[in-house]
């Protein structure tokens, strides 16, 4: 097996994410990505710095609202497979694909919930930027040397990787370092590998020049020595109610035991457990530098922060249990399939493209007849009920073959201010959804404003023009 066939694999599972269950659990972050993708692209997520929006660009020419948000779920859900797949491949080369797909089945079916769903959705950044930074170094990883299309392909895709998240340096640098060492004990050059770290250092610059450029730089110094045991203690903990207990710490320690085991059979067995090594190192750093981050150490209640640390330990184990002498029988290949269809089904369901539309429906379509029989040009409150009714009622709009954009009156909303901003105020009727107390913060546009119309799902107002 080679990159095109984890490639293909991936594909395959995507379009299954795509087509199943997914769609009955989007939020805000999800839909965030969409609407600037189709009313304003921005480097970076809207009023972010850190998430930059490769696959809102890429899905740009898709103007259809539904269309989008599927084209983006499935790039999402791509690469999230395929940086999984490809993980065990950075360390072990291309022999580790079988490992790393046995690392996706383990992931797929013990993550929980929210972290499958901010994995291999648009709403976060972390298993694109994996996809698209492991897939740049396993393709360095080839055992031939590689020529100078490979390595300029290589260079953009560490860019995407980094630009997506500006935290994958952690994950690269140590990653290339011990490719490096591997390197040096096998007599062989190590001009590629400080290719990459050249690479890495570049585009991370690069990022955080547009990032300072933004007009949202968050604060990212380091916390005082002084509170560093304790954030290390807080994240740990959090990674550890949020992401291991239960299933999946149940997998990676048979996993790890199954590779124990090989050793203590086999000696072969030694490569196999150090690059397993090295891919925990990797994410333990990982895990250790974030957890100093200002940013990060005031919200280490949130376990999305370690999500890159969970799939770098997944595939830890995953090339630990493939130093079993079975795995490298031809079987094995079949039964790792295997295991990944029945994660899939486990988790996406069947896929079925006929229920996407009802799911969307019956999760954020509860307001839209009244938003748009009432003729709403605006949705005012809360950030996570604006943005799935702005989303749906735009949907529906576009497939109705309406030239009509109803704007959403909400955080992350500013980007599009000007775009709506050149109306007639006369003109505008701002929905409120009904128990959304959050209007005062965003909307300066209620001010003022008088009641048009109230039904049981929504209150419309009309502005007050000076």
């Amino acid at each position: 097996m080679g990159i095109g066939s984890a490639s293909l694999v991936s594909a395959v599972f995507a379009l299954w994410w795509d087509l199943g269950n997914v769609h009955s659990f989007h939020n805000a972050d999800d839909l965030v990505p969409v609407m600037a993708s189709l009313w304003h692209w921005t480097p970076f997520y809207w009023g972010e710095d850190r998430f930059g929006m490769t696959l809102a660009l890429l899905a740009s020419p898709f103007k259809d609202p539904l269309t989008n948000l599927l084209i983006q779920n499935w790039l999402a859900a791509f690469f999230g497979f395929l940086g999984l797949a490809l993980l065990p491949v950075c360390v072990s080369g291309m022999a580790a694909i079988p490992a790393g797909l046995l690392g996706a089945a383990i992931f797929i079916m013990f993550a929980p919930g929210p972290a499958l769903y901010a994995w291999f959705g648009t709403g976060q950044c972390y298993g694109a930027a994996m996809g698209f930074g492991a897939a740049g170094l396993a393709l360095l990883n080839a055992p031939e040397k590689p020529g100078k299309i490979r390595m300029v392909f290589c260079a953009i895709l560490i860019f995407l990787s980094i630009w997506t998240n500006s935290a994958m340096p952690l994950v690269l640098l140590p990653l290339t370092a011990w490719n490096a060492w591997k390197s040096a004990e096998e007599g062989k050059p190590a001009s590629r590998h400080l290719s990459v770290a050249i690479f890495v250092f570049a585009s991370f610059t690069l990022v955080w020049l547009g990032m300072r450029s933004s007009g949202y730089m968050r604060p990212y110094s380091i916390i005082s020595p002084m509170r560093w045991a304790a954030s290390w203690i807080t994240l740990t903990g959090t990674m550890w109610d949020g992401l291991l207990r239960g299933g999946m710490a149940t997998a990676l320690a048979a996993a790890l035991m199954a590779g124990l085991l090989a050793f203590k059979v086999s000696p072969s067995a030694v490569k196999s457990l150090k690059d397993g090594l090295a891919l925990l190192f990797t994410g333990a750093v990982y895990c250790a530098v974030i957890a100093l981050i200002g940013w990060v150490a005031d919200r280490a209640g949130d376990p999305r922060y370690t999500l890159p640390v969970l799939a770098l330990f997944v595939s830890s184990a995953a090339l630990s249990a493939s130093a079993l002498a079975w795995f490298r029988k031809t079987s094995s290949i079949g039964l790792v399939f295997l295991l990944v269809v029945l994660a899939t089904v486990r988790q996406a369901g069947p896929p079925s493209p006929g229920g996407i539309r009802p799911a969307l429906d019956r999760s954020m379509g509860a307001a839209t007849p009244d938003i748009i029989r009432l003729g709403a040009t605006h949705v005012a409150g809360d950030y996570s009920r604006v943005w799935p009714a702005v989303f749906h009622a735009n949907m529906v709009l576009y497939k109705s073959g309406t030239a009509r954009t109803i704007w959403a009156l909400a955080y992350r909303g500013a980007p599009t201010r000007y775009l709506w901003k050149k109306g007639d105020p006369r003109t505008w009727k701002i929905a409120v959804l009904h128990g959304d107390n959050g209007l005062t913060p965003f909307s300066p546009e209620m001010r003022g404003a008088r009641l048009f119309a109230r039904t049981p799902a929504i209150t419309v107002f009309q502005p007050a023009v000076r």
